[in-house]
């Protein structure tokens, strides 16, 4: 792996370089992926398929998962309330943690 940075969001850009020389057909593909979501595995060891487990695909709404368009709401929620920038991840986990407490608030004692 080339490089890591995390952004001010806290999720990462990875620079990755294969130590092999791609097909063209590969290449296309990779670039037609551009600015799609998906999923990346990174082992230091050889990775089998069977080593892989199928995931299911997050539903979506307007390109975003659930969870991109909660972060989204709170982000239009922390600047109507002139929250500033590098105070949106406490202001972020503050709002997410209420959500948890109420939902936990719901549990059946003992769960």
């Amino acid at each position: 792996m080339q490089d890591v940075r995390l952004t001010r969001h806290r999720s990462a850009i990875v620079k990755v370089e294969t130590q092999e020389e791609m097909p063209d057909a590969l290449i296309s593909r990779l670039a037609s992926l551009t600015g799609k979501d998906g999923f990346f595995t990174f082992s230091v060891e050889n990775i089998k398929p069977e080593d892989i487990m199928g995931l299911p695909a997050m539903p979506k709404i307007d390109g975003k998962t659930p969870s991109q368009r909660l972060r989204a709401v709170l982000w239009v929620l922390a600047k109507q309330q002139e929250i500033q920038d590098e105070k949106f991840e406490e202001f972020y986990n503050k709002k997410v943690n209420y959500c948890i407490e109420m939902f936990k608030a719901e549990l059946e004692p003992g769960s």
